[in-house]
């Protein structure tokens, strides 16, 4: 039998057959993702939970267990150089998967403060990344326990992580024996239907375009367990715990859908047209992706004062305020 890189290779010489690259259209279908676009950034060595835990916005200390947990690295500032979803993949040794655009910064950003730490860091280029959009019964193929929404489980290298009910994550060893049943009924989407599902949930990944431009609570990351005000110090914490705690933050991050022509751009501007005829920017596009021809799911950074009006828009396309799987406080 084939590994499991040889196999996608075949499978992605075939995605002309494919009905649609729109998740919406989907019919009910399952739909397969091969995630080249994300990489894994491995963290190992006794010191290295320590080595973390003064580094990233989450805390390791009581939440790794078979938990995927969200996160940031930021630069003293608080500007947010890299986001991820972490694992806990052994004793000692961590894995973030993050956007391979940031891969090569993230990196370079760590490795300045691991000197002194009994603990390495790489990126990790063995594992091979498939996405899911699938009911449990669709992967029972991988005879692999499988997981509760938020957690992950192991077997023989192979790592499952459970985003929610329908939005699976694998990460296997390129060398590994496949299981092409486990794509049986399966359509293959493009890599920014994935990108869809997370604007879905409400959670924003950086770019390279995106890095160094937001504090974590501007992507609210504070909502979706990202962001740790208990867990002491770590790069950044300091500016961070401050918004939190003077309660300044007026602006957050809405989920929006709009028509464009074309594909729009990162941190463009959003703005509010005024009773005067007048027009103010109130914030920029965080993320998006297509949802259907000239149509367009997005998460923008938005004050909290424009939120749900008719009049915000994008290069003169109004926006329409989608909901979001968890509460804007206020």
């Amino acid at each position: 039998m084939s590994d499991w890189q040889s196999l996608l290779t075949d499978l992605d010489n075939k995605t002309g057959m494919n009905d649609t690259r729109y998740l919406d259209a989907l019919n009910h279908a399952q739909a397969w993702f091969n995630l080249q676009g994300w990489r894994l950034l491995i963290v190992e060595g006794p010191d290295a939970e320590t080595f973390l835990q003064g580094q990233l916005t989450c805390d390791l200390a009581h939440s790794v267990k078979q938990k995927i947990v969200a996160g940031a690295h930021c630069n003293p500032k608080g500007r947010m150089l890299s986001s991820f979803d972490l694992i806990k993949m052994a004793e000692n040794t961590f894995a973030l998967r993050l956007h391979a655009s940031i891969a090569e910064s993230a990196l370079a950003a760590l490795k300045k403060y691991i000197v002194f730490s009994k603990a390495s860091i790489r990126l990790e280029e063995q594992y091979q990344l498939i996405g899911f959009y699938s009911g449990a019964e669709g992967l029972h193929a991988l005879e692999m326990m499988l997981p509760e929404p938020g957690n992950f489980s192991e077997a023989a290298g192979h790592y499952l992580l459970r985003h929610s009910a329908q939005q699976w994550e694998l990460w296997v060893p390129t060398n590994a024996q496949a299981k092409p049943t486990v794509f049986e009924g399966m359509l293959p989407l493009p890599e920014d239907q994935w990108t869809l599902l997370n604007i879905r949930a409400g959670k924003a990944e950086l770019r390279a375009d995106t890095a160094e431009q937001f504090l974590p609570q501007e992507l609210n990351f504070q909502l979706i367990g990202a962001v740790s005000f208990k867990k002491g110090c770590y790069t950044g914490q300091e500016i961070i715990a401050r918004l939190h705690y003077k309660g300044q933050l007026k602006k957050h991050l809405y989920r929006v859908n709009f028509n464009h022509e074309s594909e729009p751009a990162y941190l463009q501007d959003i703005s509010l047209q005024g009773e005067d005829g007048n027009t103010k920017n109130v914030g920029s596009l965080a993320c998006f992706a297509p949802s259907a021809a000239n149509t367009f799911d997005a998460l923008v950074l938005c004050q909290d004062s424009a939120h749900l009006s008719e009049n915000v828009t994008l290069d003169g396309n109004k926006l329409q305020w989608a909901p979001l799987p968890y509460a804007i406080p206020g």
